[in-house]
């Protein structure tokens, strides 16, 4: 029998594609499959790379946003899917998170870590002793103890701009670029 019969619910298929959606999973739609068997074998793929998503966001390793579908079934097929591709998006860049290196203090976005739970980035990874007191690569200061310290001295705190530029070390070149409605970004130079 057609995947369009009286037997198979449409409705169903709609909120499995939702939830592909709002868990970003590949989603194969089985109703443009003409026999039922192929329905069902998609179907049930569907659902298990759904549930994998849902397992991982009971266990805490990844956050998904809230969407409200009342909207999206409102509209026609051709829009669902136009729309889909902007839901599916938003929430790839709602499951970006930012964390910081253990080791050389940047912070990167998760996905420039070995591991969800790794502490320290790939660069570091890369070359191990690349940063590190001994080379002075962060500025750092030392307290009356001896303490590495990693926070702006309380007496620099108040400097003005100006005075910083004066005392800094060194000054990178990072051209900030006019994306829209006044919003910039910064793209980086390696020389």
């Amino acid at each position: 029998s057609h995947p369009n019969s009286p037997h198979v619910n449409v409705a169903a298929v709609q909120e499995q594609w939702e939830r592909s959606i709002q868990l970003n999973t590949d989603f194969d739609d089985p109703m443009s499959l003409s026999d039922s068997r192929s329905f069902q074998e998609i179907s049930v793929a569907n659902q298990a790379k759904i549930d994998l998503k849902q397992k991982q966001v009971r266990l805490g390793s990844i956050l998904t946003p809230t969407i409200d579908f009342s909207y999206f079934r409102s509209l026609n097929q051709e829009e669902q899917e136009s729309a889909e591709q902007i839901y599916r998006f938003e929430v790839s860049q709602y499951e970006k998170k930012n964390r910081r290196c253990s080791r050389c203090h940047g912070v990167y976005l998760n996905d420039h870590f070995n591991s969800l739970r790794g502490k320290v980035c790939m660069s570091c990874t890369k070359v191990s002793k690349k940063f590190s007191l001994e080379n002075s690569f962060h500025p750092v200061w030392y307290n009356d103890d001896g303490d590495v310290q990693w926070t702006v001295p309380e007496v620099l705190s108040c400097l003005r701009i100006g005075e910083q530029m004066l005392i800094q070390r060194y000054s990178p070149y990072a051209p900030l670029v006019h994306i829209k409605n006044g919003t910039f970004g910064c793209k980086v130079c390696r020389r």
